[in-house]
């Protein structure tokens, strides 16, 4: 069985007449890659948002997404990884400097390569094969060039990154990555390291079985269900109680007899930072920052602590996922909603202004999403 990235779903919407309404897209084709938001970043030449929800042709079968601050990233069912989306410090991994692309080009891994898991940063990706190897490229000195390997500030290709192995899992953002290994152990890459380092702190004896990476905060999901988190914890994304941060894992206050069965961590800047998760009792819960609504709790106030989503009557949801701030529920009949700030048309709703509360159904036959700062991928299986 494929090995996907934990913090990745994905979903999909279709081209044609492109009418946004309270069943999505209209004439949505299955089996195709739909990207809505705006790309935001240093190196940005292409910015223009997309309001709703606008196909994105050449894939196929695809089974992992990666949606970067500016660049796109998706991953084919036969081990091949595609990228689209602006290009100039080596994003798009083909060995160019190309300004923009709006349609798909193959990353240029060494020939033989099968890609299991694929994540983003902030001018950069990264992906780990079928024998657990890591590999990185573009401006990777965001996230410290030292530790992502590759000798210099911008890789126009992938290159294997060093003191890993047995991968199974990667999260990024910003300048920061987690890598996670077979064995349930948590590797960190930050700008203050020289080389991926394990990560102190966590429970002894307990396996991590998800990485999440959100933009000044990480957090990982035991086996057990418990969520720890570390960083940045001013808006209360860290989820103990506080709005302090911390340099070491901290425990998340969940609701009590719950555990958590899927963890994403979302924010873009240190203005914002929020986590969402589900819970064995298929409630959703968030806590963080609440600015613009996208905790879902139908007030703008922070939470130090998990706290239930009001989700629409009658809908469970089946994956959550949220981005600079805004947030999405996938639900069981494979309707996409959105809640949160709409700015750059983030929301999916036909507009690029404002907010969005209580959330509203963008789509229909969803089966993955992936979204970070203002950029959102999704996916129709065919």
């Amino acid at each position: 069985m494929r090995r996907l990235t934990s913090w990745i779903a994905i979903g999909c919407l279709m081209a044609g007449a492109l009418v946004v309404g309270l069943g999505g897209v209209a004439g949505a084709q299955s089996g195709a890659v739909y990207r809505w938001g705006v790309y935001e970043g240093a190196t940005v030449n292409e910015s223009a948002s997309e309001v709703h929800p606008t196909a994105v042709h050449g894939l196929s079968d695809v089974v992992a997404l990666a949606a970067g601050n500016e660049a796109s990233y998706a991953l084919e069912g036969d081990g091949a990884e595609y990228s689209w989306g602006n290009g100039r410090v080596g994003e798009l991994g083909n060995g160019s400097k190309t300004a923009y692309s709006s349609r798909p080009v193959r990353v240029a891994f060494p020939a033989g390569t099968d890609i299991e898991a694929i994540g983003e940063g902030n001018g950069w990706a990264v992906a780990a094969d079928a024998a657990g190897h890591v590999w990185a490229w573009g401006e990777t000195s965001r996230a410290g060039a030292a530790c992502l390997g590759g000798g210099g500030s911008i890789s126009l290709r992938p290159h294997r990154v060093p003191g890993l192995r047995d991968v199974t899992a990667v999260a990024g953002a910003s300048s920061h990555v987690l890598f996670l290994e077979s064995s349930g152990k948590v590797y960190e890459c930050d700008q203050a390291d020289h080389a991926p380092s394990l990560k102190a702190g966590l429970p002894s004896g307990v396996r991590v079985t998800a990485v999440s990476a959100g933009d000044t905060f990480l957090s990982v999901l035991l086996v057990d269900g418990e969520i720890w988190n570390w960083g940045d914890g001013s808006h209360g994304q860290l989820g103990n109680g506080t709005f302090r941060s911390a340099s070491g894992p901290v425990e998340v206050h969940l609701p009590a007899e719950t555990t958590a069965t899927q963890i994403y961590a979302g924010g873009s800047t240190a203005a914002n930072g929020q986590e969402i998760a589900l819970l064995d009792t298929g409630a959703v819960v968030a806590w963080g920052a609440n600015a613009d609504m996208q905790l879902g709790t139908g007030t703008t106030t922070a939470a130090d602590t998990p706290t239930y989503v009001k989700t629409p009557a009658g809908v469970t949801f089946t994956y959550v996922a949220t981005g600079g701030a805004t947030s999405y529920g996938l639900d069981s009949a494979g309707r996409l909603w959105s809640w949160g700030a709409n700015a750059g048309g983030s929301a999916g709703t036909g507009h690029g202004t404002g907010n969005v509360y209580p959330p509203r159904r963008i789509d229909r036959g969803v089966t993955l999403v992936s979204t970070t700062a203002a950029n959102v991928l999704d996916y129709h299986t065919g």
